[in-house]
């Protein structure tokens, strides 16, 4: 693996680049897969600030329209997994007029 830090590079058997890991994508599925509630918080601000940072670089460069796509989804997930949660609220019955 080569790369600058937060982007390292996978490499294939003959040393091509197969592909890049962006910190972002990282810090993001670190947010997505955190187990403990009490870094839950912590995770997805970091993820949030990574993916700012990079929305930044990409503006000022040629980068994938699929990274853009990337970007602006992981962000919208992020939004909803820092909802807060509501415990023991009840479902809404739906109502036939």
């Amino acid at each position: 693996m080569i790369g600058g830090i937060g982007c390292p590079v996978l490499l294939d058997k003959d040393c091509n680049p197969m592909f890049v890991i962006h910190d972002w994508q990282r810090q993001y599925a670190e947010a997505l897969l955190a187990t403990n509630p009490d870094e839950l918080e912590n995770r997805i601000s970091w993820a949030q600030r990574a993916i700012a940072s990079r929305m930044l670089q990409i503006r000022e460069c040629v980068a994938p329209e699929v990274e853009g796509r990337d970007l602006r989804n992981a962000s919208a997930e992020l939004a909803l997994l820092s909802r807060p949660v509501r415990h023991n609220r009840p479902l809404a019955k739906a109502s036939c007029h």
